[in-house]
């Protein structure tokens, strides 16, 4: 997936998760909400299992690129003070739940699915593996040996 009408899938995916949750999630309606036909979708994306195999990819993408501003914006912090760290893990929590409120709700629904049956959603795994990481590396020069405890928690939520 890589064209125009493949982001346009990829939006109207993400958005009919966030209105209807995974459950909701049809070939159809994803094609009406992209304003393309099924047979479109079918060419460019092929079945319910590869949107969703498309929606974690693109999922995970757009998270590393999260990741690389905030740490950016983290710098050389001092994350061993818990007032910033929470300051700091609020700010995150708060830009996913507004600017990124739909990719979040479906990476959550998403999470709830696999929880259900983790084979259809195996790679799911390497969004959450991305996630620790991400708050693990953070927290590495600040909090030492807690870091990956912390960072695990933190990545949780």
């Amino acid at each position: 997936m890589h064209g125009l009408s493949d982001r346009s899938f990829l939006r109207a995916a993400r958005e009919r998760i966030a209105v209807d949750g995974i459950r909701g999630l049809s070939m159809r309606t994803v094609a009406q909400g992209a304003e393309e036909s099924l047979g479109s979708l079918n060419y460019h994306v092929g079945d319910k299992p590869a949107l969703i195999a498309a929606l974690i990819a693109d999922g995970r993408a757009e998270a590393d690129g999260v990741h690389d501003v905030w740490r950016e914006r983290v710098g050389r912090v001092d994350l061993s003070d818990p007032g910033t760290l929470a300051h700091l893990v609020i700010a995150y929590i708060d830009e996913a739940a507004n600017e990124r409120r739909t990719a979040s709700l479906t990476g959550c629904e998403i999470l709830l699915a696999a929880n259900a049956d983790p084979a259809a959603y195996a790679t799911f795994a390497t969004v959450l593996d991305a996630e620790d990481a991400f708050w693990t590396g953070l927290l590495r020069n600040d909090c030492g040996a807690s870091a990956f405890t912390m960072g695990r928690a933190i990545a949780a939520y």
